[in-house]
């Protein structure tokens, strides 16, 4: 059976869902020789930026 949203639910439920989780799990997959750290360093930057910018709005 198939649930009656409101409209627009499944937008709301993605915008303020959990932002780079997988971005994350990624950078931290990589090996050291794979310039680690710089990547992991970026990752965060954009996934604090990206949710600070969302929450704002």
């Amino acid at each position: 059976k198939k649930l009656d949203f409101i409209p627009k639910t499944g937008l709301l439920m993605t915008w303020g869902g959990i932002r780079g989780g997988i971005s994350i799990a990624l950078a931290l997959s990589l090996e050291p020789i794979m310039e680690r750290e710089l990547f992991l360093t970026v990752t965060y930057v954009i996934v604090v930026f990206s949710i600070i910018i969302q929450g704002l709005s």
